[in-house]
């Protein structure tokens, strides 16, 4: 399948190409500052990607990029801003009629904050050895010249039974649909509880959640959720930090 791409430069704002390509030739999604494209002689960062993931690219058929021309020694200096993101991204829909998406997070946001099943320790421990690692020894300044791409938990909260009445109530707000900036379609599965500064996010399938994350401030939602947390023996990872904590009687502990 051939989509239609529109690349433009963004130091003046015009095209540099637009043709059609190969979808299996573009990466699964452009993620932060990873992603670079060559033409002639000239290198180029995609700063911008609309819609951002390959999936939403094939259902409307075409996408749009920006991109910044980059010096013979640039790709060197380009740093990560996070030390890990998630490799299972879920896939995103077209939004129906009638329905509105309030809610959308930036995609390298995706599960940096998020709870994870106990009976997951060993796949955890090792991602987070991993994260480890790159805060120590790959910082360079403000940001990390290597980035994690974390794998071994595709079903972070399997061997629990959270559900979405049961955050609805303990969060008392209603499920929203759930987007990604810079994507016009929604989460497959996806929901969304928006809690004063942050948001209570994930995917469900058949009334179960299998992904359960947050953004924003932090400590208030987590004590809000601590109840749950600690019936279903869930931790709390921030991988940001390369950080765990568990749920015991007196709130989370290391």
């Amino acid at each position: 399948m051939d989509v239609r791409i529109e690349m433009i430069d963004e130091a003046d704002g015009g095209v540099i190409a637009d043709s059609e390509v190969p979808l299996e030739s573009l990466p699964e999604r452009f993620a932060g500052n990873e992603a670079t494209l060559t033409f002639g002689d000239a290198e180029y960062l995609v700063v911008r990607a609309e819609p951002a993931t390959r999936d939403t690219i094939a259902s409307l058929g075409s996408a749009r990029l920006t991109l910044r021309k980059l010096g013979a020694f640039q790709p060197k200096a380009i740093l990560f801003s996070l030390p890990s993101i998630e490799n299972a991204m879920p896939r995103s829909v077209p939004v129906p009629a009638g329905v509105e998406v309030t809610v959308r997070i930036p995609d390298d946001a995706w599960r940096q904050i998020e709870l994870v099943h106990a009976s997951a320790t060993e796949a955890l421990d090792a991602e987070l050895v991993d994260v480890q690692r790159v805060l120590a020894e790959r910082r360079l300044g403000p940001g990390f010249v290597e980035c994690h791409l974390r794998h071994r938990l595709p079903e972070p909260l399997a061997g629990a039974r959270v559900t979405l009445p049961a955050l609805s109530a303990a969060l008392g707000v209603e499920a929203r649909p759930l987007g990604f900036r810079g994507d016009p379609g929604m989460v497959e599965g996806g929901f969304s509880f928006p809690y004063s500064d942050a948001v209570v996010y994930g995917v469900a399938r058949e009334g179960a959640v299998v992904a359960l994350g947050v953004h924003g401030i932090l400590e208030d939602i987590i004590g809000t959720l601590h109840p749950i947390a600690l019936e279903q023996g869930l931790l709390v990872v921030d991988w940001r930090k390369a950080e765990r904590l568990r749920a015991v009687e007196e709130g989370f502990a290391r």
